[in-house]
C-alpha cells in the first residue's frame, strides 16, 4: 500500500464545510485540545464561518474582493491557515474544492447548500435566507423566491454529484426521492 505515491497527488482537493448554524463539528485530538478550542473560540471556525466573516470584511485575496465570489471560488483567492482562518493568497491557487455534498432528503442542508453555490457574499446564515429584502426562515424558501427551485437543474446537479461516489442502489433511492419531490 505504502508503494503507492498518493500523498503527492497534484492538484490537491480542499473540502468546504457545510453545517446548519451552530451545528458545526468540532475536530480534537485531546481533552486539552478540546478545552483550549473552546476557550480561544476556534471551536466555532469553520470554513463556512470564515466564508461569511471574510465577506463582512470584504477582504481581499490575490486582487479579488471575498464578496465577489462563491463559497466554492474562495480557497482559489485565499488560503485555509492553521489558526481556522482564511488568509489573501499571493497567487491564485491551482486546489480543488468540493463542499461537502447534501442529498436533497437531508432538507435544509440541501438547500443551504444549493444558496451557497448560488449567491455571492453572504455574511450570516440569516444574510443568506435574505432575498430582495425579505429574510425567510427557511433556506428552502429563499431558494424557491430565488427561482432555483424552478428548473431541474439542481437536481440534474444534486444526482452529478453523487454519481461520483453514491453505489447504484443508493443512487437508485435517491433518483425515486427526486421524482416524488
Amino acid at each position: 500500500m505504502f508503494q503507492f505515491p498518493t500523498n503527492e497527488r497534484s492538484p490537491a482537493i480542499q473540502r468546504l464545510a457545510l453545517h446548519l448554524e451552530g451545528n458545526q463539528n468540532v475536530y480534537y485530538s485531546s481533552t486539552e485540545g478540546l478545552v483550549r478550542q473552546m476557550r480561544s473560540g476556534s471551536a466555532e471556525r469553520t470554513t463556512l464561518t470564515e466564508f461569511f466573516r471574510l465577506n463582512a470584511d470584504n477582504a481581499v485575496g490575490y486582487g479579488r474582493r471575498a464578496r465577489s465570489l462563491l463559497y466554492q471560488e474562495i480557497p482559489q483567492w485565499f488560503t485555509w491557515t492553521d489558526k481556522k482562518r482564511f488568509k489573501g493568497r499571493e497567487q491564485a491557487s491551482k486546489m480543488i474544492f468540493r463542499i461537502y455534498f447534501a442529498s436533497i432528503n437531508e432538507g435544509e442542508h440541501y438547500y443551504l447548500r444549493l444558496l451557497l453555490l448560488n449567491q455571492q457574499g453572504p455574511t450570516s446564515f440569516a444574510d443568506l435566507r435574505t432575498v430582495a429584502g425579505t429574510m425567510y426562515t427557511t433556506f428552502r424558501d429563499a431558494a424557491d423566491s430565488m427561482g432555483l427551485l424552478v428548473s431541474g437543474r439542481h437536481y440534474i446537479q444534486c444526482m452529478s454529484d453523487a454519481s461520483h461516489w453514491m453505489t447504484g442502489s443508493s443512487l437508485s433511492l435517491m433518483f425515486c426521492m427526486l421524482l416524488l419531490h
